[in-house]
């Protein structure tokens, strides 16, 4: 047996063991000192109360200790470990910083209390974490993994919205003036999204190929990413998407990655189904992304319509390097543009004006331009581009 604490209240509230017998315990600490081990993820107390995370040999000795927590309350409930010494802890926090990491299902506090979930990796780097709450006081209690590898968590509520989902058994809060509702949760074991989407875009680049691009704020076990097409509708079952490509993905980064694929097909796509007039005819985009062991999850759909985009213009690569080349095949009816660079607080960078009457593409050269997030403007409409190393 063994105490565990500094000089002031120390509370032990969740245990777990993973499958070499380590010992893992959460609680909650008001001690500034004797909980946290050197180079772990939060070594230096934050205030109020905070939440912490110990990790002991089978024998009873320490092998790392971890605040966990912002200026205000936390406090650790309960933990569970993956096969692979994954650590999830769950509780809650009255803190509006230091909790969430950017793009998790709720990286804004949603105020008063809130539940929240952690991931750490066996060496208690912190992978992610979310918030889970209204504005009410909501608290998670107790966390299991489910046989796909979801994520499971209860605890309570007292918030009447951002808790339940649509359809699901009880959508409204029953009441209660102590604790609010139960609440049962489900994530996914990379959080929402193992692949945080800044943009995913389909657009029509001349009368026979659309062009689809999308970026990457960061990855997380990312093996590629599979685009898909359908002429049915955005809400049609799966068997009528089809494969049309894969581009490869970036592992794990937290670095802005941008990707293009071009579907050229769609002429002899037509043609060999008698049932579609290419003319007008609309396309159904998406992009699944997929892990190194298997997980997928879906893109937003993005629709193509031949009539209706036609007559607009695209640019590509996006994000570029060097040159940007402007897609102009449909505008054959203008003899001469202006196409115009802009930078994000609206000073003009480059200003060009361009015969098209001969030419499907322009491009330009933007070598010069630093790193970052620009705007071109052809003929009245604005286009956001990415200049990349």
């Amino acid at each position: 047996g063994t105490y565990y604490g500094g000089s002031a209240g120390d509370e032990g509230d969740g245990i777990t063991t993973d499958n070499s017998g380590n010992i893992y315990v959460s609680g909650s600490t008001n001690s500034t000192s004797l909980i946290a081990t050197s180079g772990m993820y939060q070594t230096t107390y934050a205030g109020g109360t905070d939440a912490y995370l110990v990790k002991f040999s089978n024998s009873g000795v320490r092998q790392w200790g971890t605040y966990y927590g912002g200026t205000y309350s936390e406090k650790g409930a309960s933990i569970v470990i993956d096969s692979i010494g994954n650590i999830f802890l769950t509780g809650y926090s009255t803190s509006p910083t230091s909790i969430a990491t950017s793009g998790s299902y709720q990286s804004v506090f949603g105020g008063y209390y809130d539940a929240f979930l952690v991931k750490f990796n066996s060496s208690a780097t912190r992978l992610w974490s979310t918030y889970f709450g209204g504005s009410g006081m909501d608290f998670g209690n107790k966390i299991s993994l489910g046989v796909n590898g979801n994520i499971l968590l209860t605890g309570s509520a007292m918030s009447t919205t951002s808790i339940a989902t649509s359809g699901a058994y009880q959508t409204t809060n029953g009441g209660g003036t102590t604790f609010g509702d139960a609440i049962i949760v489900s994530f996914t074991i990379n959080g929402v999204l193992p692949v945080q989407l800044i943009s995913f875009d389909a657009k029509l680049a001349n009368n026979s190929s659309v062009l689809c691009s999308w970026l990457t704020a960061s990855e997380l076990n990312n093996d590629y990413f599979e685009i898909q097409r359908s002429v049915q509708s955005a809400q049609c079952s799966v068997n009528c998407w089809e494969v049309i490509g894969k581009v490869k993905g970036n592992g794990t980064t937290n670095s802005v990655h941008g990707y293009q694929f071009t579907d050229v097909s769609l002429l002899d796509f037509a043609r060999s189904d008698k049932t579609i007039n290419l003319q007008p005819t609309t396309f159904y985009y998406r992009i699944k992304q997929v892990d190194f062991d298997g997980k997928t999850t879906l893109s937003d759909v993005r629709v193509v319509n031949f009539n209706q985009e036609k007559n607009d213009w695209t640019i590509y690569p996006n994000p570029a390097t060097n040159e940007l080349s402007i897609d102009v095949s449909s505008l054959k009816n203008s003899n001469e543009i202006l196409v115009e660079v802009y930078d994000l607080k609206g000073t003009k960078l480059l200003s060009s004006n361009q015969k098209i009457s001969t030419v499907n593409t322009i491009t330009l050269d933007i070598n010069n331009l630093d790193t970052g997030m620009y705007f071109i403007k052809l003929n009245n409409k604005v286009v956001k581009f990415i200049k990349s190393n």
